[in-house]
């Protein structure tokens, strides 16, 4: 059953993907034999077909499979593109469009006419075409130099819209407070007032920064579904972990994110995970130095790197001179190439040889990197590092000389209240209830050596370690930032952020320092 929270998240991407998909297509018709063209139209409609079948639509999704199959045959020549096959590709992309809105309204077409072309063209039958208005597909633009989604919308809450319609009444109250005050010449209550403004611009600022902002639960809790859906259909029992570290991130990454997630989780399911085996998928996120780190973790038969080498010179992919001349690290990246599927038979859930080209092209539009880890037998591991957008969370602040810091709540086991207040300035390890924790000094890190830390409280941390804290605990919301270069050589800071009150906060790598 389809699950109605999401459905508006797929409606608005997949709109956004379709209009590409119809860029491309153009492109297609004027380029027959462009390789890299196919492998992205390729890309995108495998994309599509992921998500359709995260959602549960069916007959979209073999829709989209059977594309897959028309493109994949011209892609090795099996087939060659004529002006016929790319009308019949925009009659498609028309249906498909109108069943977005169908779907708005709790049905999904069929798409059986769609589907009986599309395989009339691949048993080389003569086929009837609808004609279609040219006029209006020469409309679209057929550039393409952004990226394939830059989302144009965003879905913002009616909560969030009324306060900030707040803020700027406030700020224009504010506004004709100072004018009257600075025509009546009362100095020191027009600064009182400016102080009040720059509050409230902050808070503005802090609130329109935040409206882009999402969870990564927004995505994460469909993926389940998905697993257990393409599992049975494989015949796999396989149960999927997910520990997002309660982030919040931009939604311009959260969109490619879910494409990168989608990709691996097939690949691991129809590729990585035997039939007759328990299978397991770790999926983990987390915020580490200036970084979004994942890692993903499955326990099936791992790759085989000679088999992955020979399917590569079969595709004439690459040619066994080049193979014998690559190192572990050029021929583990063979896997990123299009067409290196390790499946003799095309299913509806692989992405022939597509899936993990996609995932390395997403993470390189989004600057970032990607390593596996495997061998035979032995599980695969993908680890990728991207670079920190726009990111919320709720943290501790407290302050130590004339620096506020910050600790993420997911790092903090327990705050305890002290009775009476201790100096720590000497003390080497803390204990709690049997359980010793190493007690950072912060204050030596930051030039205050001479500093004493008489401490209130004590922040007991996951990782066995504790922060004496002299002052005020105060809880808070917090949008980070990249850190400045003038931080680079500070490796136990991994960001800056702003609370709500517009304060710079120093947000703390208890695994640095």
């Amino acid at each position: 059953m389809v699950n109605k929270k999401y459905q508006e998240f797929y409606l608005e991407t997949s709109k956004e993907q379709l209009d590409k998909l119809s860029d491309l297509i153009m492109l297609w018709e004027n380029n027959p034999r462009k390789k890299t063209l196919m492998e992205k139209i390729l890309m995108l409609i495998h994309s599509l077909k992921g998500s359709s079948a995260t959602m549960g639509y069916k007959k979209t999704n073999i829709l989209f499979h059977t594309m897959e199959d028309l493109v994949d045959s011209v892609y090795r020549e099996d087939l060659r593109i004529t002006k016929g096959i790319v009308d019949v590709f925009f009659n498609i992309l028309k249906a498909l469009k109108n069943n977005l809105n169908s779907i708005k309204r709790g049905r999904e077409n069929n798409f059986k006419k769609e589907i009986r072309s599309l395989k009339n063209i691949l048993s080389n039958k003569q086929i009837s075409l609808t004609s279609i208005n040219r006029r209006d597909i020469n409309k679209k633009s057929s550039k393409f130099l952004s990226t394939w989604r830059n989302p144009s919308t965003v879905n913002i809450p009616v909560k969030k819209l009324n306060k900030l319609q707040n803020l700027l009444d406030d700020l224009l109250l504010t506004r004709s407070k100072v004018e009257i005050l600075n025509k009546e010449g009362e100095s020191s209550k027009t600064i009182s007032a400016c102080v009040g403004a720059d509050k409230i611009i902050n808070d503005l600022r802090r609130e329109i920064s935040k409206l882009s902002v999402l969870p990564l639960s927004s995505i994460l809790s469909s993926l389940p579904y998905l697993v257990r859906t393409i599992s049975q259909e494989e015949g796999k029992n396989i149960v999927l972990n997910i520990d997002d570290g309660n982030l919040s991130v931009d939604k311009s990454i959260l969109d490619e994110l879910n494409d990168i997630f989608v990709q691996l989780l097939r690949n691991s399911i129809v590729h990585g995970i035997r039939v007759n085996k328990k299978g397991k998928i770790d999926l983990k996120i987390r915020l580490d130095n200036n970084l979004i780190k994942i890692e993903f973790k499955d326990n099936g038969q791992g790759i085989n790197w000679k088999k992955t080498s020979d399917k590569a010179i079969k595709r004439k992919i690459v040619t066994r001179s080049q193979i014998n001349k690559m190192n572990i690290k050029e021929i583990r990246e063979l896997i990123f190439r299009p067409g290196i599927s390790s499946l003799e038979n095309i299913t509806k859930e692989s992405g022939r040889g597509v899936g993990l080209s996609l995932v390395k092209e997403k993470i390189k539009e989004l600057k970032g990197k990607i390593e596996v880890i495997s061998s035979k037998n032995k599980g695969t591991i993908f680890i990728i590092e991207l670079p920190l957008p726009l990111s919320i969370f709720r943290s501790l602040m407290f302050r130590l000389g004339d620096y506020v810091f910050g600790v993420q709540l997911t790092d903090i086991k327990k705050v305890l209240n002290l009775k009476e207040i201790q100096d720590f300035s000497k003390t080497k390890s803390y204990n709690y209830r049997g359980t010793r924790y190493k007690v950072l000094h912060i204050k030596d890190k930051i030039g205050l050596n001479n500093f004493t830390i008489l401490a209130k409280y004590i922040i007991l941390l996951n990782n066995k370690t504790c922060l004496p804290v002299s002052g005020k605990i105060n809880e808070n919301e917090m949008v980070i930032k990249k850190l400045s270069e003038i931080f680079n050589k500070l490796v136990y800071i991994k960001g800056v952020a702003v609370n709500s009150s517009g304060q710079i906060v120093l947000i703390l790598d208890i695994n640095k320092l």
